[in-house]
């Protein structure tokens, strides 16, 4: 899943965004009854690293385009990188 949602990102699979949406629908409903958030499926199999990849991913991108941007570009990049993060989301 992590591999899809890279690849996404760097603008190669943006036709496997149902693939990623359907898995982590199917984890959510796996944890329908389970109180303890550390027990769910979702936080186990796919949150946790999700979280962690998504953080190294964007700062090595940051790190990489604030040397070669203005301000004004470094801004307008995050920008769109959040508006495509919330659309994924969807």
């Amino acid at each position: 899943m992590m591999d899809v949602i890279q690849k996404e990102r760097d603008g190669e699979g943006a036709s496997d965004r149902s693939l990623v949406i359907g898995l982590t629908q199917m984890l959510i409903e796996l944890d329908k009854g389970v109180e303890d958030k550390e027990k769910k499926a979702y936080t186990l199999i796919f949150e946790e690293e999700f979280l962690s990849q998504s953080r190294s991913y964007f700062r090595k991108e940051a790190s990489n385009f604030f040397e070669i941007a203005t301000a004004t570009q470094y801004l307008e990049r995050v920008r769109n990188r959040l508006k495509e993060e919330q659309e994924r989301t969807r």
